[in-house]
């Protein structure tokens, strides 16, 4: 989205939270093992390590545990091994991209190679649409639910 001087709030960015109050944003640390950097609206897992620090992976497959979101940042597209990362969660919020038509009200998974969302059928719950989707490629809300 092109950004003029003028422009005070964000439009639809995905990755971005609406509807505020949202208050399950997470201050997290990208896992050192990541391989490739992670991108606003991507879904991640939580690690299973020693560190007091909560730190993240992206989800490889869309039947993993998804611990939340990548929330969209102003100052970085994307977030690299050992770098912190804001993660939205439980009931947040976002700005996501649909894969498909998506109903309003649907349960949806997510597709982990596109980084988008699609009516849930064999992947794990991640959300309600807010929005009805027409097509591949439009802009809906989506209400997280991660605590199943």
């Amino acid at each position: 989205m092109v950004q003029s001087l003028n422009v005070f709030n964000l439009g639809k960015e995905p990755g971005s939270l609406t509807l505020a109050p949202n208050h399950s944003l997470f201050n997290t640390k990208v896992v050192s093992t990541e391989g490739t950097a992670l991108i606003a609206r991507q879904a991640v897992k939580i690690v299973d390590n020693a560190s007091l620090e909560i730190e993240v992976t992206a989800a490889t497959v869309n039947t993993d545990k998804i611990f939340g979101f990548v929330n969209f940042a102003n100052r970085s597209e994307t977030f690299d091994a050992n770098s912190g990362v804001q993660v939205a969660g439980n009931a947040a919020v976002m700005w996501m991209i649909a894969g498909a038509a998506i109903a309003k009200g649907a349960a949806v998974e997510v597709v982990i190679a596109s980084k988008k969302v699609i009516t849930q059928s064999a992947g794990t719950t991640v959300g309600t649409a807010l929005d009805k989707a027409a097509a591949d490629g439009d802009f809906i809300r989506v209400l997280i639910n991660t605590a199943a």
